[in-house]
């Protein structure tokens, strides 16, 4: 269930937090938590006005891109997904959108391709089923990850989920 709520004093209107409480619609459970996004802060805070290039795996509303199009200001953002680009991202400059399966090594290859080089930042919030993860990760680490750069699998719990493909 998304978090969203009246933003306290101690949140900056730029942070991570206030800028998923901006984009993400307030029924869009794909938000990712605050935990979550204190944690990327933490990661990229003294970067973030850096040329970073982003991969993200898994886009579903696209409210995920556009924090960080607004958070990292200088980045290249590819997201990917097995579903039709969402409305949202249509014409967003710095924000590149590839239909494809996260596990699909040409489009993958195109990605990095796009921002001309290996990823400082990879987020895997795409399927959540350990064979499509692993297939991603053996890839992309080995292929397209910038050495220093970091790798992120969101939401790795579902694997304990007796009802999620391949638990």
């Amino acid at each position: 269930m998304p978090n969203h709520r009246l933003m306290p004093d101690d949140v900056a209107r730029d942070s991570l937090i206030a800028l998923a409480d901006r984009h993400y619609a307030a029924a869009d459970y794909t938000r990712k938590a605050d935990h979550y996004l204190r944690e990327y802060e933490r990661l990229l805070g003294q970067r973030r006005h850096e040329a970073l290039r982003i991969l993200e795996l898994g886009v579903s509303s696209g409210a995920s891109l556009l924090v960080w199009r607004d958070y990292l200001p200088n980045s290249v953002i590819v997201g990917l997904d097995i579903d039709a680009m969402p409305a949202c991202l249509a014409g967003v400059d710095r924000v590149h959108f590839l239909r494809a399966r996260q596990d699909d090594q040409k489009a993958l290859d195109q990605a990095a391709a796009i921002v001309g080089g290996p990823f400082d930042l990879i987020v895997d919030d795409a399927s959540h089923i350990g064979y499509l993860t692993k297939r991603s990760l053996h890839y992309l680490f080995r292929q397209w990850l910038r050495p220093g750069g970091t790798y992120v699998i969101e939401d790795f719990g579902t694997g304990y989920m007796a009802d999620y493909p391949d638990s």
